[in-house]
């Protein structure tokens, strides 16, 4: 159940991650 709840409170970072490293992009271009 832990192992669980842990895989989805990182897979919400990564996506929050992706999502900074996407706008950054834009922003540089």
């Amino acid at each position: 159940m832990v192992d669980e709840e842990g895989t989805e409170e990182k897979s919400e970072e990564e996506i929050r991650e992706e999502l900074k490293e996407e706008l950054e992009d834009e922003v540089r271009n």
